[in-house]
């Protein structure tokens, strides 16, 4: 299985591979708007996070689902919990929090967004045609505090869906949008019509030829 990547400088390793083999339709936005779900608890501070004054009365309710989703990011250092999807791991039901996002189909994603807070590291996994999970890349912390987006193009990679979660980092997370795109993987009935299209103008240009 190969390495998760960063989602940085890896934008011409992309274009380098979608010359030799281009999209047959694309790109596509494959997140916005899609199926979404999660698991773990979202919302809730720990007796730890409860010890720090982030809001009145510790208590700052997680931003909708489908926010992650809807194509809207924040502005730039956006406190982590005002208007974000948050978790604070520190809590036994909130430790392995995971969002999944369905893409109604077979796609060759090759560019991932994510806004998340700034000094968490945040991993997407794909899940392929077989409907198994793997890591393909993460998002490192960065930048000054609060929410800030990361991006980059990435190696197309064949998948159905991706999932989101945090490692690393003090361990209070968010997140805010997560945008795929990709191209569609032609269905092996497709490929067939068209190599019998390739096929019949072959056989045209040599009975032109004789």
């Amino acid at each position: 299985m190969p390495a998760a990547k960063p989602l940085a400088s890896l934008a011409l390793a992309s274009t380098l591979l979608m010359s030799v083999h281009p999209a047959l339709a694309g790109p596509v936005d494959l997140t916005t708007g899609k199926a979404i779900t999660s698991t773990g608890v979202f919302g809730q501070l720990s007796a730890q996070g409860q010890a720090f004054p982030w809001c009145a009365e510790a208590v700052c309710p997680a931003a909708a689902l489908s926010t992650v989703n809807d194509g809207v990011y924040l502005p730039s250092g956006t406190f982590w919990q005002a208007g974000t999807l948050w978790w604070d791991a520190h809590d036994p039901l909130s430790a392995s929090n995971t969002i999944t996002i369905e893409f109604g189909g077979l796609y060759k994603v090759d560019f991932a967004s994510i806004q998340g807070d700034n000094n968490d590291e945040y991993w997407l996994a794909l899940r392929d045609a077989g409907g198994n999970w793997f890591d393909w890349a993460y998002a490192p912390g960065c930048c000054s505090a609060g929410m800030f987006e990361r991006s980059g193009g990435l190696l197309a990679t064949e998948a159905t869906a991706v999932r989101i979660s945090a490692r690393s980092g003090d361990g209070y997370y968010a997140v805010s949008e997560v945008r795929l795109t990709g191209f569609a993987v032609p269905e092996p009935a497709s490929l067939g019509l068209v190599a019998l299209a390739l096929g019949g103008m072959l056989r045209a240009r040599r009975s032109r030829g004789a």
